[in-house]
């Protein structure tokens, strides 16, 4: 288990939604819930459960998926859950040789994901090759339900000043050399605004434009890597 500057305790990288089945245990703290590996609480009956304010108690944000457990609190399956906690939190992982922070707890603004990951000294995510983005996607499959956790936010954006959209760029200002767009993406206008980018898992990786507004978790890279 790793520990963050925070005090805060980061995931178990190796178990960290592994997936598993109601016959196959989870090592250690980590018990299956929704067909992952979850760390955290388990009462005396078995039931995983977040402690998400007093008792594990809190409010639901709307759209929370939740499973009940017989304290009265509740299981944060896709980390949409008011208050942070281990299991959502933001964690470190290396894939193709380049640092990540990986934010399974979904940011309600691009903004706010700007903003943490320059705390991490880091920037949303720059993926700028096949390999890297390929590297990205099995590391999501093996660890993210792809129905809770479809839409990753990364750093590409077109979001300047009136007529420039279409013109994307990663946040070092550099043009993109590999940009795996969906069908029909993007399609963004001065109009609707999608000036943002995520990748898609259901629609097999591929890209798309969306609102910056857009609820998502989000990846962060070093601003010298991608």
């Amino acid at each position: 288990m790793v520990v963050c500057s925070t005090g805060c305790a980061l995931p178990d990288d190796a178990q960290y939604q592994k997936p598993c089945d109601a016959d196959v245990a989870c090592e250690g703290d980590y018990t299956c819930v929704a067909g992952r590996c979850l760390p955290g609480a388990v009462d005396a009956g078995g039931a995983p459960r977040e402690a998400h304010g007093v008792d594990g108690g809190g409010a639901l944000e709307p759209g929370a998926d939740a499973g009940p457990a017989p304290d009265g609190g509740y299981v944060d399956i896709d980390c949409r859950a008011q208050a942070f906690a281990p299991p959502c939190d933001c964690f470190e992982v290396t894939l193709s040789g380049i640092d990540h922070l990986v934010c399974p707890r979904a940011a309600f603004h691009n903004h706010d994901a700007e903003a943490r990951c320059a705390a991490w000294d880091g920037q949303l995510a720059k993926v700028d090759s096949a390999e890297h983005h390929q590297a990205l996607l099995s590391y999501l499959e093996q660890r993210f339900d792809p129905a809770l956790f479809a839409r990753w936010t990364i750093g590409l954006s077109d979001d300047g000043p009136l007529g420039t959209d279409g013109t994307f760029t990663w946040p070092d200002g550099t043009s993109p050399t590999y940009v795996p767009w969906a069908d029909g993406e993007p399609h963004g206008s001065d109009l609707n605004l999608e000036d943002c980018v995520v990748i898609d898992r259901q629609s097999g990786g591929a890209w798309r434009d969306v609102l910056c507004t857009d609820d998502a978790p989000f990846l962060c890279t070093a601003p010298d890597e991608g």
